[in-house]
């Protein structure tokens, strides 16, 4: 195939040819052969000798089995366009030799994945948060069917507009789509993050068994000035000297700043 899924298994098959380009029956040479995916795992060496089946003769006559080619199973893991390199390991057949072009595209989407790595925010205040999901080996992918993600955490709420209205849990879809080589180009889906609480906190996402979790630190708001308060440390104060007082700053979420 020159498309396939990262993931999906490739038969591959490799032949010696002659000065003619004709197949070289008698040729049981051992071939190295790699990719230029950079996360493939390279197969051993492989046998011109139909895996094993064929017998090395100068002259074939009508149902021997013939040497000079084999087949074996090879799986990409990058998304990109990648060709099969294979080699004589002993020499004899000079040159390093390339397939034609393969487009690997993502695998299928198994998990989610958050875009940003963490996120800060002040208490009160929402935010945009993007997810995606991924295949097996991490590449970011579209999915087939609209996937549901059930979004959760343990003081914020959310919604899918910066408005609310807001719940303590959310489920959000990540639309259809076909899978591309490049991960921006791959369905996302969005929605809004809301705490009060200051500290921290993580947002979980879930398809299916596969949960992942985005670090949330949540600071204070802004200072609310007319519930914030300044009290004197005695009810009559003197002009001219001192006098103690206490500071109660609060933000807007009434959570205390300062005393």
């Amino acid at each position: 195939p020159t498309v396939v899924r990262a993931g999906q298994s490739v038969e591959t098959s490799i032949y010696a040819t002659d000065d003619n380009n004709v197949l070289d029956k008698g040729n049981a040479s051992t071939i190295g052969f790699d990719t230029t995916d950079p996360n493939d795992f390279n197969p051993a060496p492989l046998e011109l000798t139909q895996n094993g089946t064929c017998t090395q003769k100068t002259q074939y006559e009508e149902g021997d089995i013939y040497c000079g080619t084999s087949k074996t199973d090879l799986i990409f893991h990058t998304p990109g366009t990648w060709v099969v390199r294979v080699a004589d390991t002993a020499g004899g057949i000079p040159g390093v030799y390339e397939s034609a072009p393969i487009t690997v595209l993502p695998g299928t989407p198994t998990t989610p994945y958050f875009k940003l790595s963490s996120l800060s925010l002040k208490a009160g205040m929402a935010s945009s948060v993007t997810i995606g999901l991924k295949d097996v080996y991490g590449n970011s992918a579209s999915p087939d069917m609209d996937q549901r993600v059930a979004l959760s955490a343990d003081s914020g709420v959310f919604s899918s507009s910066p408005d609310g209205p807001w719940s303590s849990s959310l489920e959000i879809t990540v639309p259809h789509g076909a899978s591309a080589i490049n991960p921006d180009l791959n369905t996302t889906a969005s929605f809004y993050y809301l705490d009060f609480k200051p500290g921290q906190d993580s947002i979980r996402a879930s398809l299916g068994a596969n949960i992942v979790a985005l670090p949330v630190s949540v600071d204070l708001g802004d200072i609310d000035q007319t519930n914030s308060q300044v009290t004197p440390s005695a009810q009559s104060l003197v002009v001219g000297k001192e006098a103690g007082v206490t500071v109660q700053l609060v933000d807007k979420n009434q959570n205390k700043i300062k005393d």
